[in-house]
C-alpha cells in the first residue's frame, strides 16, 4: 500500500517476491539529467521476510547495471547491503559512476575502490538512537560521455541549524494526537 502512494520509484534489484522471480520493485529508473540519461538502481540489504525473498547483492548488480548501462550513459548505486558488499562491487561490477551507500558503518569521507576507482558515499549510521543526524552532500560532475570528471561530498549535521521543511513539518504536526 505505501509503494502505491509513492510519488517516486521505490528501487530494488534483489528484493523478489518469494517463490517467484518476480522483483518487488523496479530494478532501477532511468532519468534525464543535465543533458544526461542517469539510471538510479536500488539494492537490497537484510535478510527478507517470508514474502520477500531478498537475495545476493553482488550477484543482482553483476545481472542489473550492464542492463541498465543499455539505457544510459551514468548509472549511480544506491545500496543498503552494507560496507562490506558494497565494496565487492565497486571492485567487481564495472560500468558505476558511483555507489551512495545505507546501512552501518558511516564514513566521514568518500572512499573509492582501489580496482575500479568506483566512489562510494556513506553518511549516517543506521541503528536505534543514531540514524538520522547526518545528510550526505553530493555534487558529480560528468563530461559529455557520462564519465565522473570530478566530485564534492560533505557530511552536512541534521541539527537546528538546518531549517525545517514546511510540508514535512505539517505532517508531522498532523500526525501528533494530543
Amino acid at each position: 500500500a505505501r509503494m502505491a502512494e509513492a510519488k517516486f520509484p521505490l528501487l530494488s534489484a534483489n528484493a523478489v517476491v518469494t517463490g517467484t522471480e518476480d522483483f518487488v520493485a523496479k530494478p532501477y529508473a532511468v532519468r534525464e539529467i543535465a543533458g544526461h540519461r542517469v539510471a538510479v538502481v536500488g539494492l537490497s540489504g537484510g535478510n527478507g521476510t517470508a514474502e520477500i525473498d531478498v537475495r545476493d547483492p553482488l550477484a543482482a548488480a553483476q545481472k542489473i547495471v550492464p542492463e541498465a548501462r543499455k539505457e544510459a550513459d551514468i548509472v549511480i548505486l544506491l545500496s543498503h547491503a552494507g560496507q562490506m558488499i558494497d565494496q565487492q562491487i565497486a571492485d567487481q561490477v564495472p560500468g558505476i559512476a558511483a555507489i551512495v551507500s545505507g546501512g552501518n558503518g558511516a564514513r566521514k569521507a568518500a572512499w573509492e575502490s582501489a580496482t575500479t576507482g568506483i566512489p562510494v558515499y556513506h553518511a549516517d549510521q543506521a541503528f536505534s538512537g543514531h540514524a538520522g543526524r547526518m545528510m550526505g552532500v553530493g555534487k558529480l560532475n560528468f563530461d559529455a560521455g557520462g564519465q565522473l570528471k570530478a566530485q564534492k561530498w560533505q557530511q552536512v549535521p541534521l541539527n537546528p541549524s538546518i531549517a525545517d521543511d514546511p510540508t514535512m513539518d505539517a505532517w508531522v504536526q498532523a500526525q501528533i494526537k494530543p
